[in-house]
């Protein structure tokens, strides 16, 4: 899945160390492992799908659609 959260990963930012990418990798884990079951309500689709990390306005690429779409709701 491609994210794109906050602006965060534009291409306008240096590229990150491998280093970097496995700390993040780690992060996700553990935020995922909290709380496998958290879902999010994105714009185009009517049920929830499974996300550990995006928040209510971030835009997310919905894998169904083939289009970027908006978190409207969480369901921790």
């Amino acid at each position: 899945m491609v994210r794109l959260v906050h602006q965060s990963l534009v291409t306008t930012r240096p590229a990150i160390s491998d280093r970097e990418a496995e700390a993040a990798r780690r992060r996700i884990a553990r935020r995922t492992a909290r709380n496998p079951l958290r879902r999010v309500r994105i714009t185009c689709e009517p049920h929830a799908v499974r996300d550990a990390l995006a928040t209510v306005g971030d835009r997310i690429w919905c894998d169904a659609h083939a289009d970027w779409a908006t978190v409207v709701e969480v369901t921790e």
